[in-house]
């Protein structure tokens, strides 16, 4: 499964998972032949190959060029040589690590919760990794007898779940060699770095400390570039566990808090753990309490993983649509380059082009005024996957969109209740229903194994009962 894809200029670097669960960095040339863009022309002449078309129907040109767009990156995967882009396609489960911090409370505690302007110090750093190992990093001495002490009482704490752990601890002169330390040894090592409320606490307030501290956050990268609004470093994977919770869980019923405390209690019984007076009197009273409670709250996490496994689903719609894991998240990403591989077997392809934007607001869902009072008989339809559907059976797709509210309708056209008309000149089937007609069939197919493997399951349950 592919993390990043980075141009490099007559090249691809793109960084992928190992069997072994580990980040492998590929480089692909790109040949001559297949370094250009297209763009649009509005003379047909000079559109000198006159085989593709962009999506829409209009005539393109090649135009030389080793700044691949977006769009041109999964064409030019798509060409290369399968055998050399395999690894970058094949199912991998990468080793994780469960980060959480702890930061400095001080008399104006909301500067501790202040990401943007990270004035307070980051005590410690927690990493719990998947397979079994903790380590904090902070700011005052420890001795070996204490960090084994540490170490029982996390073995402790989850004894109850499976695993066994081993804990170290590293002290730092100051925070700003543990920062640096952090972010250009520790992270670009981390295959996958995940924590609860990651993006919406953690990351954003490491990024802004790091800056204040005359650091360049962007050490954290192989290449030295953040990504996106969230300022991923590229070829590092990062994903915030609370986010994936609230959008895929199914496990954890009552929602009452999305809360760590709340979450783990659900999920595993296990709950945070507590202490007397506020974390700045326990980090001064008690530090190796403290290093405790940051280890036990990265060990949450990891059995929430355990027993959710909600990054499956994100890992898994990677796979399906075959694109970076840190851009699975975005249903349009994903909706375009499945649309894109299925336009270059019509010989069409999808431009990057940039237009004025005019945002436009859209009536949400329809929703009839009830007519109160009492009723006796009372029905509810719930229709399976109604949108796609609604798509499949109709036509629904972009390029066969020829407008709204016309004179004149072809035969054979669908109007929808809006007035947008979609009409397939070519008598072709629209992109977007074959891709979801191949969608849905695989999730029925899916389906059929999960219930034939729990049929299974419970049959060796009942025979291991009958040998008891």
């Amino acid at each position: 499964m592919i993390i990043d894809i980075e141009n490099t200029g007559g090249g691809l670097t793109v960084s992928h998972y190992t069997e072994e669960g580990e980040v492998n960095m590929l480089k692909i040339p790109v040949p001559k032949s297949l370094q250009f863009v297209w763009q649009k022309t509005q003379d047909y002449d000079k559109a000198k190959d006159k085989e593709w078309l962009s999506w829409d129907g209009k005539p393109v040109k090649k135009v030389s060029s080793t700044k691949f767009d977006k769009y041109r990156v999964v064409e030019i995967l798509e060409a290369v040589d399968p055998e050399i882009t395999k690894p970058l396609w094949d199912y991998q489960t990468p080793k994780k690590y469960f980060v959480d911090i702890e930061v400095e409370i001080t008399d104006n505690r909301a500067d501790s919760l202040d990401t943007e302007n990270a004035k307070n110090r980051v005590l410690s750093i927690g990493m719990a990794s998947s397979h079994g190992k903790v380590l904090v990093i902070g700011l005052q001495d420890m001795t070996p007898e204490r960090i084994l002490k540490i170490e029982k009482r996390i073995k402790e704490h989850f004894k109850d779940q499976e695993g066994d752990w081993t804990f170290n601890y590293r002290k730092f002169e100051s925070e700003f060699d543990m920062m640096y330390t952090f972010l250009s040894k520790l992270v670009p090592k981390m295959p996958l770095i995940t924590g609860w409320n990651w993006f919406g606490y953690d990351w954003p307030y490491l990024l802004n400390r790091a800056r204040r501290l005359g650091i360049d956050p962007k050490i954290a990268s192989p290449s030295g570039v953040l990504l996106g609004k969230n300022q991923i470093p590229m070829h590092v994977l990062m994903v915030d566990y609370m986010d994936i919770y609230k959008k895929w869980d199914r496990v954890v019923k009552i929602r009452e808090s999305n809360s760590l405390d709340y979450v783990a209690t659900q999920a595993i019984g296990i709950k945070k753990i507590t202490y007397n007076g506020t974390l700045k009197d326990l980090y001064e009273s008690d530090f190796d309490t403290f290093i405790f409670y940051n280890a036990i709250d990265c060990g949450l996490v990891h059995y929430i993983d355990r027993r959710l496994d909600t990054l499956s689903t994100f890992f898994k719609i990677a796979e399906v649509s075959k694109v970076e894991i840190n851009r699975a998240l975005s249903p349009v990403w994903t909706t375009e380059v499945l649309m894109l591989r299925k336009f270059l077997e019509r010989k069409r392809v999808i431009l990057s082009e940039r237009k004025e934007e005019n945002h436009v607001k859209f009536e949400g869902a329809y929703v009839k005024k009830p007519e109160r009072g009492i009723y006796e008989w009372i029905a509810c339809f719930d229709f399976a996957s109604l949108y796609p559907n609604t798509m499949i059976q109709w036509g629904i797709s972009p390029e066969v969109y020829i407008g709204k509210n016309l004179k004149e309708i072809p035969e054979g056209a669908i109007r929808t209740s809006s007035g947008a008309v979609f009409y397939s000149k070519e008598g072709k089937e629209p992109i977007l229903k074959e891709i979801l007609q191949g969608l849905y069939s695989q999730r029925k197919a899916t389906k059929k194994k999960y219930f034939e493997c729990e049929k299974e399951i419970e049959k060796i349950k009942k025979a291991i009962k009958t040998k008891q």
